[in-house]
């Protein structure tokens, strides 16, 4: 038995779990800014009802309309993508004080300025040697 046999295969149809952080994190963000769905479409170009799709992860979104959205939510697009971050769960190996301390790290690496995030990571897999 291959690798790819032993995986659980996604529902055809369904919305993957990656998409699904997406939108999540495009929603986030797009609450923080006060908009409304049909607002955020207007300025990407989009209807409402698009966005509701992005946001739930029933619709996938192109390279180019992530960044769009990153713009328009006053980001980049590897700031939005910091955003799915906090959403994924760390692993369940991992004692609960320290998947607790895990999370925090990811939700405040996604406020630090890009550089310092890079010099952190430097430092943390050295660390880990």
């Amino acid at each position: 038995m291959n690798a790819r046999e032993t995986q659980p295969q996604p529902t055809p149809g369904a919305p993957q779990q990656l998409d699904v952080l997406a939108g999540e994190a495009v929603q986030r963000l797009r609450e923080r800014a006060g908009l409304s769905r049909a607002a955020l479409g207007a300025a990407c170009g989009v209807s409402g009802a698009q966005i509701e799709k992005y946001e739930t992860g029933i619709n996938r979104m192109s390279l180019s309309r992530f960044h769009k959205l990153a713009t328009v939510l006053g980001t980049t697009p590897d700031r939005l993508l910091a955003e799915l971050v906090p959403a994924v769960a760390p692993s369940p190996a991992l004692p609960p004080a320290r998947r607790v301390r895990a999370a925090e790290l990811a939700l405040l690496a996604g406020r630090l300025e890009d550089d310092v995030v890079d010099h952190l990571l430097g430092l943390a897999r050295a660390l880990s040697r």
